[in-house]
């Protein structure tokens, strides 16, 4: 981290032989006076060590910057730090590894980031009032958010992801802070709900919590956070319904996968055209998905996967060229799946697996160039297998497992599929003989898997095994239908 070095000191405002009293007077207001003089705490520590140093550090308007900091070195294992060049040393204290202050010696930012700072963060930490930027980024920052923070009316900034932080995500002390624009605090065990204060935080533009424990409900008063660009919550313990009043935000990312929520997503959502990202995979949300999701077209993923949904798949979705990502997999949804991808540019995933979708395979899912995992194992589909299958010149995966596909597999010409590693056909009513173009992609190239129905006494689909088909299944039979109608149950008993 660079830092400002300043080219003076601050004009001292005691001498040595009133230093003490000076500091004692001072750092009083800030830690009661029994802690301070207890030389067994950081403030204990911090305190004698201060009153050791050359007046020029120590009899200035800075002081309690400088007391603020050494109270965080001795409360976090200062000495073990990765780096603390210049900490504790006898410099002006924005000389410090970490810390960058304005032309006026007070501190603007602390970014201590990666540096294995272990321990609590002290209620000390009020006194750094002019702090603008806070970063203890991947380091084992243990307790609860202090009080204290209340106290950072100017901080703009404040990352604390990828430590051990318990309590409260959202403490009086954190929704206080009207100029925050960026909390991140994902990947921690935080637990409590999202306090209906949240709604104070109007210049909040990233809000970013995932993996904790963070309760409840989604509050209404998110909606007047009419700042916010990304809001993250996944990975946490959320249920209720998704507020309307989300649809009231210029979001960019929407990110509520893997938690409880129900009901249907709201309509609302759909108005919001500057979204780019929707994660609300792995809930248990019902309703549909509408065709007013033609609105999003700058959306790049969409992932509702593995929830409740029904209905049938918009034809609308024809407007969402922007896709990179779409997950629509492990839903109730039916119907023909739209053949309405000629327009797509970007598609790198799609997804529609175990859904009971019916109709034929989508040509045009064929003619994206970009596309290269494609998963439409354990639907309805039916008719043949389209011979632009191998067109993509980058697809990696294809699941086509677990259908009612008929006729045969196509050829492919040569140079094309190059890049295919798995290729799934089991549990379908294709027949005849899997052309030697395919089977020379296990021996020229990288195609590890490619899985038939080619076992059994009488084999749907004639496959050398092992050195063209690695695994062979027995076709659709009695016991093959049986076995699927018992895996669509433990489906259904699980959702």
């Amino acid at each position: 981290t660079s830092t400002l070095r300043p080219t003076a000191q601050p004009t001292p405002i005691c001498f040595e032989d009133d230093k003490e009293t000076f500091l004692l007077e001072v750092l009083s207001r800030i830690t009661d006076e029994s802690i301070l003089l207890d030389m067994s705490t950081p403030q204990g520590m911090a305190y004698f060590f201060l009153a050791g140093e050359n007046p020029s550090f120590v009899c200035t308007p800075t002081i309690v910057q400088r007391y603020a900091l050494t109270v965080f070195y001795f409360a976090t294992e200062g000495s073990r730090w990765t780096i603390d060049d210049g900490w504790l040393e006898q410099t002006q204290e924005c000389a410090w590894f970490g810390v960058e202050c304005n032309d006026d010696f007070y501190i603007d930012e602390l970014n201590l980031a990666v540096n294995n700072v272990n321990g609590m963060i002290p209620e000390e930490i009020s006194a750094l009032s002019t702090l603008k930027e806070f970063d203890l980024f991947a380091n084992t920052i243990t307790g609860t958010l202090p009080a204290g923070m209340s106290g950072l009316t100017n901080l703009v900034f404040l990352d604390l992801q990828e430590n051990l932080l318990v309590g409260p995500a959202f403490p009086n002390s954190i929704t206080s802070l009207r100029r925050l624009q960026s909390y991140r605090i994902s990947n921690n065990q935080l637990t409590g709900d999202i306090s209906t204060r949240i709604g104070a935080l109007r210049s909040l533009e990233e809000l970013w919590a995932s993996n904790n424990n963070i309760l409840g409900t989604i509050p209404t008063q998110i909606g007047n956070m009419r700042d916010l660009k990304t809001l993250v919550f996944s990975s946490n313990r959320l249920a209720g319904e998704i507020p309307s009043e989300l649809g009231l935000i210029p979001l960019e990312g929407l990110f509520l996968n893997e938690n409880s929520l129900l009901g249907s997503i709201p309509i609302e959502l759909f108005d919001v055209a500057s979204l780019l990202t929707i994660r609300l995979d792995f809930n248990f949300l019902t309703g549909t998905v509408p065709d007013r999701i033609s609105q999003l077209t700058d959306l790049e993923d969409f992932r509702v996967d593995s929830n409740n949904l029904s209905g049938e798949i918009p034809a609308a979705i024809s407007s969402l060229s922007n896709l990179v990502v779409l997950r629509l997999n492990n839903n109730f949804l039916r119907g023909a799946v739209p053949d309405v991808f000629n327009d797509y540019f970007r598609l790198d995933f799609f997804d529609i697996s175990n859904t009971a979708l019916t109709g034929t395979i989508p040509r045009s899912i064929f003619s994206i160039p970009t596309v290269r995992l494609v998963y439409m194992s354990n639907c309805t589909l039916s008719g043949q297998i389209p011979p632009e299958f191998s067109t993509p010149p980058n697809l990696r995966d294809l699941y086509l497992d677990g259908n009612q596909l008929t006729g045969t597999v196509p050829s492919i010409a040569d140079g094309q599929l190059e890049q295919l590693n798995e290729f799934l056909l089991q549990d379908n009513l294709i027949v005849g003989t899997m052309p030697q173009s395919v089977c020379d992609l296990r021996r020229d190239f990288i195609l590890d898997d490619l899985w038939t129905d080619c076992g059994g006494a009488t084999p749907e689909v004639d496959c050398d095994f092992p050195e063209c088909c690695n695994r062979c299944f027995e076709g659709q039979s009695t016991a093959s239908s049986r076995r699927k109608k018992r895996q669509l149950q433990d489906f259904l008993t699980k959702r």
